[in-house]
C-alpha cells in the first residue's frame, strides 16, 4: 500500500516538474519571438556553438531553461530556509514562555518567606 502511494506521488511529482519545464521552454520561446534575449547567455551560446546560428538558438534555449529551473529551485530553498528559521524562532519563543510560566507558578505556590 505505502509503495503504491510512493510510486503515485513520485509520478505526480515528475509530471509537475515536467510541466514546469515545458512552461519554461514556452516562456523562452516567446521571449525569443519577441526579440528579448539575455545578451550574456546568447554570447556564451554563440561561442559554444562556434557561430552556427541554429545551434546558438538551440543552446540558448537550453541554457535559459536551465537558468529558470535553477532560479526556481533557489527560490524554493530560500523559502524553506525562511520557514525553518521562523519555526526555530517560534520554538525559542515558546520555550521562553514556558520558562516564564514555570517561574510564575513556582512563585505562586512557593511558601512566602517571613522576616
Amino acid at each position: 500500500m505505502i509503495n503504491d502511494l510512493i510510486k503515485k506521488f513520485s509520478k505526480t511529482s515528475k509530471f509537475v516538474k515536467e510541466e514546469l519545464v515545458y512552461k519554461y521552454y514556452e516562456q523562452v520561446s516567446k521571449e525569443i519571438q519577441s526579440g528579448i534575449k539575455e545578451d550574456g547567455v546568447w554570447a556564451k551560446a554563440f561561442s559554444i556553438s562556434e557561430g552556427d546560428e541554429q545551434k546558438t538558438k538551440a543552446k540558448y534555449i537550453e541554457m535559459m531553461v536551465e537558468r529558470l529551473i535553477l532560479a526556481h529551485e533557489s527560490e524554493i530553498e530560500i523559502k524553506e530556509k525562511e520557514r525553518r528559521e521562523k519555526i526555530k524562532t517560534l520554538q525559542t519563543k515558546e520555550k521562553l514562555q514556558e520558562k516564564e510560566n514555570f517561574k510564575e507558578l513556582w512563585l505562586a505556590f512557593s511558601p512566602i518567606k517571613s522576616n
